[in-house]
């Protein structure tokens, strides 16, 4: 079922989704504060389609955005999502709730640390130009794009600060 509901309701459903994702120290249990910079749901306007979610600490790498309005959207109701990856839950929603073909197929085999790399690098290449799908050579678009690169490692390094030891995946 289809409902009509302000982008601000949205961001703020969305926010607080992102809130409860929030990494522990390994040690001490404390939250991890300095993460809470990367969970930050703004929006912003994707040339060709309506306002769309979008995290907030990528901003300042992608000057030319533009703030999405507070327009009434279109939403199919609440979707899945997964705390292991919160950005590439948020991606996968706004695709379904823009209408757009389901890309993140191409990437939902990943582990959790590469599908939510490859879901802010698509977030950045919507907010640059509607490209749709992952690029093909991850390695050469981290080398084109250092300063997105940089922002994007330390989310990843934050949001799996308890597994990346274990994992075989090289930040």
């Amino acid at each position: 079922m289809s409902h009509r509901i302000p982008l601000s309701t949205l961001i703020r459903t969305s926010q607080r989704r992102m809130n409860q994702c929030i990494a522990r120290d390994a040690r001490t249990g404390s939250p991890q504060r300095r993460h809470r910079h990367f969970l930050q749901v703004t929006s912003i306007c994707i040339a060709g389609y309506d306002s769309m979610l979008f995290p907030a600490f990528l901003l300042p790498a992608l000057p030319g955005c533009m703030q999405g309005d507070d327009e009434a959207l279109i939403t199919s109701g609440i979707s899945t999502f997964e705390s292991q990856c919160p950005w590439y839950s948020i991606l996968t929603a706004e695709i379904n709730r823009l209408g757009l073909p389901d890309f993140t197929q191409e990437i939902r085999h990943l582990s959790p640390l590469q599908r939510e790399e490859h879901a802010l690098v698509i977030f950045s290449r919507l907010a640059v130009r509607p490209s749709f799908h992952p690029p093909s050579d991850l390695t050469q678009w981290r080398r084109s794009h250092q300063t997105l690169y940089r922002l994007t490692e330390e989310h990843l390094f934050f949001t799996f600060y308890n597994q990346w030891p274990e994992s075989p995946y090289s930040l």
